[in-house]
């Protein structure tokens, strides 16, 4: 029973991996988990064999109960930490949420000829590199955009508490929205994304998106103040902003900023790096 109880549990964490199902059965899987635990070091506390062992050495009968007690313990501690990541890979699947920033180093850069100062945000884009001080990087935006457009296609501002905070809007080739991001929170349209059933998130610091025209779109929050991001920014059916290895271009007009070099911002009350007309 004890072992049949175990496996139902697992088998109700692995159930849950996906909708529809609700994310309540990892309670049910974890509150089953425990309850064999708990059956587990009762059954054998109050087992005959137990008994028995009173009677022999000391050493002997304290030997048996932790060891069958730890034994019994680990292995249910062991399912547990597996239904836990079936449950972090769930999460990942989301359409929604929040990027939590990694504790990724800096990669080297071009801008690491100018050392920063305290409270620098950073964009790296491909081989180009953005570094600001004010309250907001308007790293790629719109001069003259529709009344109901936002003009800021790629931005970071400071958080409240000092951080990191991605703002991205993401279009494909025929206007679809494909990702919105604000202040780090995400939403994604799935009917947009070429692969249905892939995870948009490898981990909870990173989206990695491919759209049905097969354009790649990779966000990384590498740390509290640091962001990486490539792939394509459109416009329009016909303009769009490639960020990649080879710089920052915008297509098919043919202007942009090539790789190796270092944007360096410190308007207080907003920085653009990029406006495109």
């Amino acid at each position: 029973f004890i072992a049949a109880l175990w496996i139902a549990g697992v088998s109700v964490g692995l159930g849950a991996y996906a909708p529809p199902v609700p994310e309540v059965f990892f309670a049910v899987s974890y509150a089953m988990l425990i309850v064999g635990i708990a059956w587990g070091v009762a059954f054998f506390l109050t087992s005959g064999f137990l008994r028995l062992q009173k009677w022999s050495v000391k050493k002997t009968y304290r030997g048996w109960v932790t060891g069958v007690t730890s034994v019994v313990v680990a292995l249910g501690v062991f399912f547990i930490i597996e239904v836990h990541s079936i449950q972090d890979g769930r999460e990942l699947l989301k359409l929604n949420g929040i990027l939590i920033p990694a504790n990724d180093p800096d990669p080297p850069g071009p801008c690491d000829k100018y050392p920063a100062r305290q409270g620098a945000l950073k964009v790296y884009l491909g081989g180009v590199n953005v570094v600001g001080y004010g309250t907001m990087i308007r790293v790629i935006e719109l001069l003259h955009p529709p009344s109901d457009t936002d003009p800021v296609l790629l931005g970071i501002s400071r958080a409240s508490d000092g951080s990191a905070a991605l703002h991205a809007h993401a279009t494909g080739k025929h206007g679809e929205v494909v990702a919105d991001i604000d202040r780090n929170y995400f939403r994604i349209r799935r009917n947009s994304l070429f692969d249905p059933l892939s995870a948009p998130r490898p981990d909870k610091s990173t989206i990695r998106l491919t759209d049905d025209d097969g354009n790649e779109l990779t966000v990384r929050f590498m740390n509290s103040r640091s962001i990486s991001f490539s792939g394509k920014l459109y416009l329009n059916d016909r303009t769009f902003v490639q960020i990649d290895e080879k710089g920052i271009w915008v297509h098919p007009k043919g202007f942009g900023i090539s790789p190796g070099h270092c944007l360096l911002l410190s308007n207080p009350n907003g920085a653009g790096a990029i406006g495109i007309e």
